[in-house]
């Protein structure tokens, strides 16, 4: 057993070993350092190569002696596990939801952990298919790109897709426009369950928005319209051009304080060229001529199109931004 940190004689690089200590039938690993009261980050590995699960434990100088419990990948906590909601009722909507949860390697593990919250839209098509969100969040985990974190799939109805993901009518659709109520039903009704069901993190800091297409034109629009809700809103290949482009007249109309939201949006170039990417261009243009600096990211063949394997493809990219260590 190692340790490494950032202060009291540790660092990253490499790790100071542990003296094994067996009394009374208890092991121990005991590593001594000199903080001289001062607060530093560290972290136990096994082997000076395997990390132990979860964020930095931090000394704080209050105490001569921190117990730590660190829990260490193996095969049975390398991976996530994806458990069902199967009937969100929203008395707001007037109906149902399916939601899937995804749960990061630790969770089981470490019953006094919290976690970061991820929503994300058309959740149907997250999981173990389509965008393989499970599997790209293992990876990141596993390699210490990402924090661990909960991802709430909420499925879409199908039916009221469009009316639930668009926060105006469109008359060339002749739909659209729920997307207030449907984010109250989420802020509302479900995130309340999940934070009573599940170990979550309820700040806004904590809290993330993600979708895709029409699912990422509400994510756009919840963290713009709702910044006391959501630290971050991510929108892949998102449906910009909605209702004349509203989105890019609702950020130039926009007079108030700065949003205080990180922005992810994308598009790819197929999109640009055949597809509706150029609303995302000119979205990103107008949020930085109003002072806003989103991550603006234009994807290359043969993953630039509208489609979920395009998406699983790039879905790394958000993510390390919204849930990396820096």
């Amino acid at each position: 057993m190692t340790l490494r940190g950032d202060g009291a004689g540790l660092n990253w690089q490499s790790g100071i070993t542990a003296t094994y200590q067996s009394e009374d039938g208890q092991s121990t690993w005991v590593v001594s350092v000199n903080d001289n009261g001062q607060t530093f980050q560290f972290k136990p590995l096994i082997n000076d190569s395997a990390w132990s699960l979860g964020d930095n434990y931090i000394v704080d100088g209050s105490l001569d002696e921190y117990h730590i419990y660190p829990k260490f990948y193996s095969a049975n906590l390398s991976q996530g596990r994806v458990t069902p909601i199967p009937d969100a009722y929203s008395n707001i909507l007037g109906y149902s939801h399916s939601v899937d949860v995804y749960l990061p390697p630790s969770y089981g593990s470490s019953a006094n952990k919290h976690y970061p919250v991820i929503y994300m839209m058309d959740g149907q098509n997250l999981f173990g298919h389509g965008w393989n969100v499970d599997s790209t969040m293992d990876s990141l985990i596993n390699n210490e790109n990402v924090r661990e974190a909960i991802v709430i799939g909420i499925h879409n109805t199908g039916v009221g897709r469009m009316w639930e993901y668009t926060p105006s009518y469109w008359s060339y659709y002749g739909d659209g426009g729920g997307a207030d109520q449907f984010l109250d039903f989420v802020e509302s009704e479900l995130m309340p369950s999940v934070n009573a069901r599940f170990r979550t993190l309820t700040d806004k800091n904590n809290t993330y928005i993600m979708g895709s297409s029409l699912g990422g034109l509400v994510s756009f629009y919840a963290g713009w319209t709702r910044p006391s809700r959501y630290s971050f809103a991510a929108g892949l290949s998102s449906t910009f051009a909605w209702d004349d482009e509203s989105m890019k007249a609702m950020v130039q109309n926009y007079s108030g304080p700065q949003i205080a939201t990180t922005f992810y949006i994308d598009t790819g170039n197929y999109e640009i060229q055949y597809g509706g990417g150029w609303a995302t261009q000119n979205l990103n243009s107008t949020l930085q001529q109003k002072g806003h600096d989103p991550y603006f990211y234009i994807a290359s063949s043969p993953y630039d199109t509208h489609n979920e394997t395009s998406w699983s493809m790039r879905v790394d990219k958000p993510l390390r931004i919204m849930l990396g260590y820096e």
